[in-house]
């Protein structure tokens, strides 16, 4: 049985935190060009402009230097963009907004590790921001072992529900975090309260139903 949220996908579960874009120059599009730019960079058909036309739109203030990026690989230059961003958090490491976008960027990239420990930075200073906490959350769960409950799960979702009694991301990680330890009636009462908030069309219902009652038969 995997700990990862039942069908992340959903809005219920989906705890990437839309308002959190890699914002340049004031772009809200930023992140979504950059996971664009990733997948072009990695297609084999895909022409040299329609490369540099990506990346323009990522860091427009580099447009003037176009010739130049044609002589590096489109990975490098995602990369470098990327490590530009790290290299500023080193001096200036109070930046939350600047954290998340880095967890962001290096999520786009598959580099899971310093992405967890982006979110984690922006974590400890925003303790009280539940999409910070749920993002966080989210990448722990990600790249834990299968059937691994990360040991910070328990802070993390006490931390959500001290926020928001309701939380339906608090509710689910409290649960795993009991289940974990053998706390199996705080487990179920986590995760009951959590279906009696779902809609009764939720795809999330039938998991959180399922480890219920895998719950009471043990």
């Amino acid at each position: 049985m995997t700990s990862r949220p039942p069908e992340i996908r959903s809005t219920v579960f989906n705890v990437w935190a839309s308002s959190t874009g890699w914002r340049r120059a004031g772009s809200r599009t930023a992140v979504p060009n950059l996971t664009r730019l990733v997948r072009a960079a990695r297609a084999p058909n895909t022409d040299r402009g329609s490369i540099l036309g990506l990346a323009s739109r990522l860091s427009p203030t580099q447009t003037e230097s176009r010739p130049a990026w044609s002589t590096v690989s489109a990975s490098a230059m995602i990369r470098s963009m990327v490590q530009r961003l790290a290299d500023r958090l080193k001096d200036e490491p109070g930046d939350a907004d600047g954290w998340l976008r880095l967890g962001r960027a290096y999520g786009v990239l598959s580099d899971q590790h310093k992405s967890r420990d982006a979110y984690g930075k922006a974590a400890k200073l925003r303790p009280g921001d539940i999409t910070v906490l749920t993002s966080y959350a989210q990448i722990l769960l990600q790249i834990a072992a299968k059937g691994e409950t990360p040991p910070e799960l328990a802070d993390l979702g006490r931390r959500m529900l001290a926020i928001d009694p309701k939380n339906a991301n608090g509710l689910w990680l409290a649960g795993l975090a009991a289940k974990a330890t053998g706390d199996g009636e705080a487990a179920g009462r986590h995760w009951r309260l959590l279906l009696s908030l779902l809609p009764p069309g939720a795809p999330e219902r039938k998991r959180v139903t399922a480890e219920i009652e895998a719950l009471a038969r043990k």
